[in-house]
């Protein structure tokens, strides 16, 4: 199934016009408040056996439209709806191949593109830890700011109060680098690491597990990758990460999870075929396992998020149309 190049593709070097190299984005200060009449479409929820070879009950849920929340059937929570909530603040402009991360409560968005720009400026969403506020800001920085780019990885270190920013690209341009936030002081810095970095790459996916950070797959402007690295993150030392069983074929703009001690890697594409596989590597033994599911759906572009035991795959593209579903997979 081709997947379309221009917008969605790490692997094309035709020259973009995406992001321009001498501009970026500035804020819009602009108060926004509004109501959503964005509802997704019905959508299923699919369970399979995993990889700990548990057999899991399948939700099939239809979901509709009531005013503003939506109404389902059989599924996992008691009340699952979506809304929009109002927003205030200094929001961002359109984007999309940008990166969030999420910490005590605030969401932290840097880079993206437009139609015509790249973005630079790191922008907070306070959600709230008691109650729901949805203020934007794009508070003052200091340091060594990242350039601007998109197709990047943004992480929140659970502990110390870190953001690390890995790779992506603008334009033409294709990145390595690794940039940190101090979350405390919104002080950039760009750490001296050692060991053989990554080649550079967007569209990856990258997680934190213990004290290092995990680096796979994504492209480099002329072919897709499935190479597996880590940054330890104390010392600052890269390194391979040898693996062994059903390691994936190389792709870009798939998810990756920590789930436990096992990184989830799903969808993907490698700029011809869009993916709709799951593989699982169990971190300490270093083993790749390829899930055996009896119902694929291919995404690329898609946003997964872990909770509870179950994985929601949201939206993306499946190699032919965008999408809106919401899949939950049971872990």
């Amino acid at each position: 199934m081709a997947v379309p190049i221009s917008e969605t593709s790490p692997f094309s070097t035709t020259p973009s016009t995406a992001s321009p190299m001498d501009r970026s984005f500035s804020p819009i200060p602009t108060p926004t408040k509004s109501i959503s009449n964005f509802y997704p479409t019905p959508t299923t929820h699919l369970s399979y056996e995993t990889f700990n070879n548990k057999k899991k009950s399948m939700f099939e849920t239809r979901v509709e439209r009531d005013k503003h929340q939506l109404v389902t059937g059989y599924a996992p929570s008691p009340a699952m709806y979506w809304s929009r909530p109002d927003m205030f603040g200094m929001r961002p402009p359109k984007l999309r191949a940008h990166a969030s991360a999420e910490y005590n409560g605030n969401m932290y968005v840097f880079g993206g593109t437009s139609k015509t720009l790249c973005s630079d400026t790191l922008y907070v969403l306070d959600l709230g830890k008691i109650i729901d506020t949805f203020t934007w800001s794009a508070p003052r920085t200091y340091g060594t700011p990242p350039p601007a780019c998109r197709a990047h990885s943004l992480l929140a270190h659970p502990k110390n109060g870190k953001l690390y920013l890995f790779g992506g690209g603008d334009g033409q341009r294709y990145y390595r680098h690794f940039y940190m936030l101090d979350i405390e002081t919104m002080t950039w810095s760009c750490p001296r690491t050692t060991g053989p970095k990554p080649s550079e790459r967007r569209a990856h996916a990258a997680v934190i597990w213990q004290q290092d950070m995990y680096v796979f797959g994504g492209g480099d402007g002329a072919k897709a990758l499935n190479d597996l690295h880590k940054l330890d993150l104390k010392t600052w030392v890269w390194s391979p990460v040898q693996t062994t069983g059903d390691q994936p074929d190389s792709r870009g703009y798939h998810t990756g999870n920590m789930v436990g001690d096992k990184l989830v890697v799903f969808g993907g594409s490698d700029g011809k075929e869009c993916f709709g596989d799951i593989h699982v590597l169990d971190l300490p033994t270093r083993v790749w396992k390829m899930v055996d599911l009896d119902h694929t759906m291919p995404r690329l572009s898609h946003t997964t998020l872990h909770v509870g035991s179950f994985l929601f795959i949201l939206a993306g593209h499946d190699g032919a149309k965008y999408c809106n579903e919401l899949v939950m997979l049971n872990l």
